[in-house]
């Protein structure tokens, strides 16, 4: 939805964007790129196929990296989604060269004040 993909009016007429997540979803489940779905009602918990995941991460190799420990070096200045997978990482260092991130998800990672 962030990134503009669902169309909005041209397409389903004036739906809320909820609404249309939720009949693209469907229509994926339906097509089997989700397995072993459950309806949490507030969310869907899921597997996303295997082939269908390789594919995804194939596609987006250049805009989301995985940071497995503090010391990678090899990130993209294009990355746009980070995720780090190491606690208590500082990443005040590998964020300040990286200007085009435009998301970070991670359990816990410590930044500098300075970087603030």
């Amino acid at each position: 939805m962030a990134q503009g993909i669902l169309d909005q009016y041209c397409v389903h007429g004036n739906m809320e964007l909820e609404d249309i997540r939720e009949l693209y979803f469907k229509d994926l489940w339906a097509r089997s790129f989700f397995q072993n779905v459950i309806d949490l009602d507030i969310f869907y918990r899921f597997d996303m196929h295997d082939l269908i995941h390789n594919l995804v991460q194939s596609v987006a190799q250049g805009e989301c990296f995985t940071v497995k420990s503090a010391n990678t070096k090899d990130i993209s200045e294009n990355v746009r989604h980070l995720t780090f997978l190491e606690a208590g990482q500082n990443v005040s260092t590998t964020l300040q060269k990286l200007n085009k991130v435009r998301t970070i998800t991670a359990d816990r990672i410590d930044i500098d004040e300075s970087f603030l």
